[in-house]
């Protein structure tokens, strides 16, 4: 059974809303929103591709189609429920894999080195080494972002530091700052 055949379908069956579609589609876009949103930055992007892939997989799992879906089915007769339940499955299945084959969600993919840089959990400074051998500065002396990195892991560890976001702890760690950045932008 395709999209078309289901709407008509709903269509048929006095089901008429596009409720069924959105509520389907409302992980990829909430994906999308965060990827767009303005206060979104780089080492937000693998956090954001875990989370949807591990959504699409309990989806699977739980042959979890939304509440709104759900309600919406019990509204055709079984056979027909059951049909379309398992494309919306189907769907899920493919999204997973084309999210999976087209974006590394291995440690050592650029994203998960530079998520490492979003300050919003505790890390060693290899991690933080890694992240910038993984933007390819070749100009950063290693020894400085050493000693930088003992100042940002004081500051994190403060109380004022709990519950921020990535941006709010990067504007308060430059506020303490008290040393010139290695690397001026």
């Amino acid at each position: 059974m395709n999209c078309i055949i289901q709407w008509q379908v709903m269509h048929q069956t006095k089901v008429r809303s596009s409720v069924s579609p959105f509520h389907i589609l409302k992980v990829r876009s909430d994906c999308i929103e965060a990827l767009e949103a303005k206060s979104f930055s780089i080492t937000s992007v693998f956090k954001v591709m875990t989370e949807l892939k591990g959504k699409l997989e309990r989806r699977l799992k739980d042959t979890f189609v939304g509440f709104a879906v759900n309600n919406k089915l019990k509204q055709l007769t079984p056979d027909l429920a059951k049909k379309c339940e398992a494309d919306f499955l189907v769907f899920y299945e493919r999204a997973k894999k084309y999210v999976s084959e087209r974006y590394d969600f291995s440690e050592n993919s650029f994203h998960s080195k530079v998520s490492k840089l979003g300050l919003t959990t505790a890390v060693s400074y290899g991690e933080y080494s890694d992240a910038v051998q993984a933007c390819s500065r070749k100009d950063i002396d290693m020894d400085g972002l050493y000693e930088e990195y003992g100042m940002v892991e004081a500051i994190l560890s403060s109380s004022e530091m709990e519950g921020c976001h990535s941006e709010e702890r990067y504007l308060k760690l430059f506020s303490k700052a008290e040393v010139p950045l290695l690397h001026p932008m």
